[in-house]
This record gives structure tokens, sequence and C-alpha cells, in this order.
């Protein structure tokens, strides 16, 4: 087993230098809405969808020599500098690769998701066609396999 002082990357960690007091952690952040508009008997529909991302950021207040603790919205929260995945960090450009790279899991499992769904909504229109729907759980199982 190696020593964990001899990976390269934990070095910079230890060269690390505290920010002066104050200094700022940051996150992004997204929020997805949609704009209604109303017609003459006040029924409201939806005419438009967006995606706003925003930079958050939370103040540091205090420092150890593990890590840094912020207050997120008046909770107190620890962020170790050895976590793979941070909450927040203590520079924009981590905090935006950090942003793109919890995207891009998204993206994975919403992929999957709606192969999945594909998959059953196909076995359904089977079991429909061929009527043999007492064992569509069974042809289900089957399919996602």
């Amino acid at each position: 087993m190696t020593n964990i002082w001899d990976r390269p990357w934990i070095t910079s960690f230890l060269a690390l230098k505290h920010p002066k007091p104050g200094a700022l952690a940051y996150r992004y952040m997204d929020r997805q809405g949609t704009d209604f508009s109303t017609d003459e008997c006040g029924d409201s529909h939806p005419i438009n969808t967006y995606v706003e991302i925003t930079l958050e950021t939370y103040p540091v207040l205090r420092y150890t020599p593990k890590g840094f603790w912020i207050d997120n919205h008046g909770k107190e929260k620890f962020i170790n500098h050895l976590w793979r995945k941070k909450y927040a960090h203590l520079n924009l450009a981590e905090a935006r690769h950090a942003f793109q790279k919890r995207k891009e899991h998204q993206q994975k499992i919403l992929t999957k998701q709606l192969a999945n769904l594909d998959k059953v909504l196909y076995a359904i229109g089977e079991d429909q066609w061929s009527g043999r729907c007492a064992h569509s759980a069974f042809k289900m199982k089957r399919v996602l396999a």
C-alpha cells in the first residue's frame, strides 16, 4: 500500500495557501423554468422553457489543515481539500469544471433512463398487439436485461 503523501496531487493541496479572511467559495447551479401566457379565457399555457445558470458564493468562515468551513445559508458546511467531489471551490475555474462534470454525469443517467423507458414502451406495445398481456411483467424484465 502506498503512502497517501506520495501522490503528486496531494502535495498541491498542501501547498495551497489560505486566502485572505473574507474569501469566497464558489458553486455553479442551474435552474429550469417555464414562462406562461394567459389567453382570453384566463387559462395559462406554457410558451417558453429556459435554463438559468447562476454562480453561488459562500463566505469562508475559517480554515483548518484538512479543509475549510463555509456559511451555507446560515448553516456551517465543511469542505475537505481531499474530497473528489466538493460542494464549493475556492476558485472559479474549479467550480466551473465541477459543474460541467456534474451535468455530464446527469446526462449519462438521464440517457440510460430514457433508453430503459423506450424498452418498456416497446414491450408494452408488443404485448398490446400480441394479446399476451398476462406475460407483460416477464417480457419487460427480459427486454430490460
